[in-house]
């Protein structure tokens, strides 16, 4: 189901909302109106009935002789309506339109009621003497009928301005739009793979922060996908030389007439295999934690990551001609993803490992810096890497010693995940001046509960 347009749906609110409002400023004018109308009927009956009282009480008065009489004050409205004159319970006189019964049993003051069928709102009164009732009264229906002529007069102007003010504002709010609607035909006139940041759009305010947060998505694209072109013609590049490899020592395999070069070129076929697996294991890896999204981590303890990992590297065949040792005297807690910080260790421990001569040793050392990280030292007695050449260490499929093997992918996991963590890593040389080291650290976190860690401060793995 397509959702209805901004312009749409705000030109719809608007009318509604302008069409209630006015609904409700009409039934308060009307009430209002009606209001003051029954105070000007009312003032008219008021001054009807007075002007009849005086003239009978003039004429009176001129049959005693006595002096000028003076009219009640009226009302500030005068209508002619309706009357009676009323003597000892006889009618003297009455208009044409009243009826010949009284038109209220109130006799003094403002009265409703109903005569032959027919509602009055009636204003009775005495003269002085109370020798004669005058009663005026007007029919509430034709009330009721100027009041429903005031509120069709107030309703008809929306009949006709609400479709003009709906054409407006469909104007007016499309005018306002067309920034977007030019973003809009700016990137559907795109290629695919065009994904440069949206410029030369003057766009309203209000919506600058979606073209800005539009244009940093774009870019975060663009980076992926260079990424993954780039990671996918090293890994290609890369796979080439095992696979061909396997293949050459398959065919020698075959060809070979004797036992033992039979064995010796199925053992290089393994060899190329493990190499191969392995390689393939760290692409994958690199690939999941190209894809990870930083966020806030969990707090763990670094020492027992490190102390379990290396255990299980000191286990591996490839890693028995070297000795590795743990200087980790309590849990060191840090925020991060355990599972991530395996696989950063491991890499650190194999990579050493791969590079230590036979008996040499890997230390790893874990420990709260003076400025309150937490340090993680990884250091190996190998050949080691040159200054200059250090800042490269952890490009991706660079390798400092061709001729030692590996991909190169190893310590490239250790930076995407030392990143990951917002961690600062360093390459120096490791312990006497041999090799090299490798230093993370870590900002702290509060523990709530500390982790068990071995007894001795230099645990001792392998051999």
């Amino acid at each position: 189901m397509r959702a209805p347009s901004i312009r749409s749906r705000t030109t719809a609110l608007v009318v509604l909302v302008v069409a209630a409002v006015w609904l409700l400023a009409a039934y308060f004018t009307w009430r209002e109106a009606e209001h003051e109308a029954a105070e000007v009927f009312d003032g008219h009956l008021a001054q009807a009935a007075s002007m009849l009282i005086a003239q009978s009480t003039m004429e009176v008065e001129d049959d005693h002789g006595r002096g000028e009489l003076h009219a009640p004050l009226p009302h500030r409205y005068a209508r002619k309506v309706a009357f009676q004159l009323w003597q000892d319970g006889r009618l003297l006189v009455h208009s044409e339109n009243a009826p010949n019964e009284r038109l209220a049993a109130r006799e003094q003051g403002f009265s409703d009621s109903v005569v032959d069928g027919v509602a009055w709102r009636v204003y009775s009164g005495w003269n002085p003497r109370r020798e004669m009732l005058v009663q005026v009264g007007e029919r509430l229906d034709a009330r009721r009928d100027m009041a429903e002529e005031l509120a069709v007069g107030l309703l008809k102007p929306l009949a006709w301005t609400l479709p003009l003010l709906a054409l407006a504002l469909w104007l007016v709010i499309g005018r306002a739009m067309r920034p977007l609607n030019a973003v809009a035909r700016e990137l559907e006139a795109r290629a695919p793979g065009h994904l440069a940041p949206v410029d030369g759009v003057p766009v309203p305010r209000e919506v600058a922060p979606l073209v800005t947060r539009l244009n940093q998505l774009l870019q975060r694209v663009d980076e992926a996908l260079v990424m993954e072109k780039r990671f996918t013609g090293d890994a290609a590049h890369e796979l080439r030389t095992p696979i061909a490899a396997l293949c050459a020592q398959a065919e020698v395999a075959l060809a070979a007439a004797a036992d033992d070069e039979r064995r010796r070129a199925l053992e290089s076929v393994l060899a190329a295999a493990r190499r191969s697996a392995r390689l393939v294991e760290q692409l994958l890896t690199l690939a999941r934690a190209d894809s990870v999204l930083e966020r806030e981590w969990p707090p763990v303890d670094l020492a027992t990551i490190v102390r379990s990992v290396m255990a299980e590297v000191a286990a591996e065949p490839h890693a028995g001609h070297v000795e590795f040792e743990l200087d980790a005297a309590q849990a060191q807690v840090v925020r991060g993803e355990a599972a991530w910080l395996q696989v950063l260790v491991r890499n650190l421990l194999d990579n050493a490992a791969r590079h230590s001569p036979n008996g040499g040793i890997v230390r790893a050392v874990v420990r709260r810096a003076p400025s309150g990280s937490v340090e993680l030292v990884v250091a190996d007695q190998g050949p080691g890497v040159a200054p200059e050449l250090r800042a490269r260490l952890g490009e991706r499929f660079w390798r400092g010693d061709p001729s030692g093997g590996g991909s190169g992918l190893g310590l490239s996991i250790v930076r995407r995940i030392a990143s990951l963590h917002h961690c600062a890593l360093e390459f120096g040389t490791g312990d006497g001046g041999r090799g090299m080291s490798v230093r993370l650290q870590f900002a702290s976190a509060p523990a709530t509960s500390q982790p068990a860690v071995g007894e001795e401060s230099g645990d001792v793995f392998g051999d």
